[in-house]
């Protein structure tokens, strides 16, 4: 399963397959989507932290995160931040069971 989905976003990222690069799109929309329904959800007001895999980042750079409709002015004020490190939920979990 991870060599292909590595395959779809290397093809799609790097512009060597038409679909590939429609999926890492599509992919990428929908996460944003999804991350402006956490802030939502949680009125997370301070900002967003977003775990991605680090190969994608320049497809969710692009990913305009504040397409809500009325919800616009407010997303646009809070900040989202990509995080990079995947050893990022292991480091969150340590420190809240110390």
């Amino acid at each position: 399963m991870g060599t292909r989905n590595a395959l779809i976003s290397g093809f799609g990222l790097n512009g060597k397959d038409a679909m590939c690069q429609q999926a890492v799109r599509l992919f990428a929309e929908l996460y944003g989507a999804e991350a402006d329904n956490l802030v939502l959800k949680a009125f997370a007001t301070s900002g967003i932290g977003v775990g991605i895999a680090p190969k994608i980042r320049t497809a969710m750079q692009s990913q305009d995160f504040v397409g809500k409709g009325r919800f616009r002015e407010l997303l646009s004020t809070i900040p989202v931040r990509l995080a990079l490190n995947p050893k990022t939920a292991l480091i969150g979990a340590m420190h809240y069971f110390q």
